[in-house]
């Protein structure tokens, strides 16, 4: 049933063969960047014809972390963490492997996570109603999952093979309401560097070499780009751009100024239909820091091995964060259920500590605690929370206030019967584009963990009764969303894609992918936040001060981590 109705590729010219030989050329020239997504104070590159660059590499990663100030403390220190998301697990976590013994980790929810929520269904199968996928790149989520969770297998989520996920829509050149019609993944790829690829001779259509060499070109000239705009760097905060004209633009304008376009249809999967912003309006910037040459050239290579590049986790993101917090309870006071409503950190006039920092929470039983402390995290959403610290310094709100944006996803576990295309994901990333709140998304988590090939091997597994997943983007805060619109939206689109009347049994909104205007950018704000860290009792971590990923989170832990300084004097935290 999976291959009914799917809008076979025979207009696509250019064959996977040629696009192989991309990669092998790419990695031949040297264009990949050569330094591993892991943590600053591990970075090492993996085996290359070329370890001048990899020591160029080490270098600048060790000189950016020994450029910044250190943040002195004494493991006796008392340290709050307010929010219990995967920011706040981690940062617990190395506080207490650094020696730290009086860390309190303050979660609004009932259960530590934030946006790694796993929820069981009525068959006790785990569904992920936020984050999903780990890269072949995340080398530190696979080290976390080793140490802490390591009956927490991944498996692959195989979009590289045939008609593992379709493309829905107009997407790919049917009509929005099209239930039957579809590309799978690596046909959508093939048809979008066609489409997108600019004409260079007189011939319609034009040949496969021609097209390979469009592609080639483009995906050579991404890269080089990438070293010229922001160097060669470990994944994670990007150096500081020391020209913003060539970038101050959004991603798609980026694309089109520097003739990328034939890279377009993988970058509306990679970031877009991640909801790391829509193309037309995400700052070209996010579009850099996200789609880093390493991550890209391991995607493409996957398309052309039909070898995994992302993956799941057999019993979920949440499980990781829940067993680390668990495995140092003697050190880490885990407190769920507690709203916290006010921080200080106890300064007088003239921004003095003149008193002991506090983080005051309202309990699961209405009862009104403080906590005093040495030291505070703020590990929240701070386009959402930054006004909880009650004595901010102006130079902190320059900072923290005025220039946040987010977006909003909403994710719905539901049962209904099987559809007219039944597969593990289908997808339509113009919707996305076109209207806020329209279903983007559909995961059968069932489905998404068997191997084999998705036609041959499923068989009377996609008939009868589904559960799924379905996801809603909005391009505005969580605040700005009409929640009866959103439930109408969904029943009208999920009726389109030929799922009529759906068992809900649950639905989650997550005020998504914190970050800064173009103006908060060009200001600095993420590079100015990293040079403060420690001063006035506090560090500032989590998605809002870099980006919305699990890897980008610990990646800045780590590098954080760094700077704190182990001394003898409770009183030595940066003033």
């Amino acid at each position: 049933m999976a291959a009914t109705g799917v809008l076979l590729s025979t207009n696509v010219h250019l064959r996977s063969e040629k696009v192989e030989g991309l990669v092998t050329d790419i990695i031949a020239t040297g264009s990949i960047v050569v330094c591993q997504h892991r943590h600053f104070q591990s970075c090492s590159a993996p085996p290359s014809p070329m370890p001048s660059l990899a020591s160029v590499c080490v270098f600048l990663v060790l000189s950016f972390v020994k450029a910044a100030p250190t943040i002195p403390m004494a493991t006796s220190d008392r340290v709050v963490i307010v929010g219990g998301g995967p920011a706040g697990c981690h940062f617990a976590s190395l506080l207490a492997k650094k020696g730290f013994t009086d860390i309190h980790l303050v979660e609004t929810n009932n259960q530590v996570g934030g946006k790694s929520h796993t929820e069981y269904d009525q068959r006790g199968r785990p569904q992920e109603m936020g984050t999903v996928f780990a890269l072949e790149t995340y080398t530190p989520i696979f080290d976390l999952i080793k140490t802490y969770d390591p009956t927490n297998t991944r498996f692959a989520f195989s979009f590289e093979k045939p008609n593992y996920m379709y493309v829905m829509g107009e997407s790919v050149g049917a009509s929005d309401d099209a239930s039957d019609v579809a590309l799978d993944f690596p046909n959508y790829i093939l048809q979008s560097i066609q489409r997108n690829a600019p004409a260079t001779t007189a011939q319609s259509p034009p040949t496969d070499a021609q097209l390979q060499a469009i592609f080639v070109d483009q995906a050579k000239r991404y890269m080089a780009l990438h070293r010229k705009l922001l160097g060669t760097y470990a994944y994670g905060l990007p150096p500081q751009p020391k020209d913003w004209r060539s970038i101050d633009m959004t991603a798609m304008e980026f694309l089109r100024a520097n003739n990328l376009t034939a890279l377009e249809g993988l970058f509306r999967f990679t970031q877009q239909q991640q909801g790391y912003g829509v193309l037309e309006r995400i700052p070209a910037f996010y579009l850099l820091w996200w789609s880093h040459p390493e991550a890209i050239a391991n995607i493409m290579r996957a398309q052309v091995t039909k070898s995994p590049s992302a993956y799941e986790f057999i019993n979920g993101y949440q499980s990781l964060w829940i067993a680390m917090v668990g495995a140092h309870r003697r050190v880490i006071n885990k407190i769920v259920g507690a709203t916290v409503t006010r921080v200080s950190r106890g300064l007088g006039s003239a921004a003095k500590l003149k008193r002991p920092a506090s983080v005051t929470y309202t309990s699961w039983k209405g009862e009104t605690i403080t906590i005093d402390c040495d030291h505070v995290v703020m590990a929240v959403d701070l386009s959402l929370f930054a006004d909880l610290v009650v004595d901010m310094t102006s130079d902190e709100a320059a900072l923290f206030k005025g220039t946040y944006v987010a977006s909003t996803f909403t994710t719905t576990m539901f049962e209904s019967d099987s559809g007219p295309l039944e597969t593990a994901a289908q997808v339509w990333p113009l919707r996305m584009v076109n209207e806020d709140g329209r279903l983007s998304a559909l995961r059968n988590s069932k489905l998404t963990i068997l191997p084999g090939d998705p036609a041959a091997g499923w068989g009377n597994l996609t008939n009868g009764l589904q559960v799924r997943v379905a996801y809603q983007f909005f391009d505005k805060p969580l605040r700005d969303v009409d929640r009866i619109k959103m439930k109408s939206s969904l029943w009208l689109d999920l009726r389109k894609a030929g799922l009529p009347s759906p068992s809900v049994w649950g639905t989650f909104s997550f005020n998504y992918f914190p970050r800064f205007n173009a103006t908060g950018l060009k200001k600095g704000l993420p590079w100015k936040i990293w040079d403060i860290q420690g001063d006035r009792r506090t560090t500032w971590i989590g998605s809002s001060v870099c980006f919305e990923s699990v890897l980008d989170v610990v990646t800045y832990n780590n590098n954080l981590i760094q700077r704190v300084q182990v001394t003898g004097d409770t009183n030595a935290t940066r003033g």
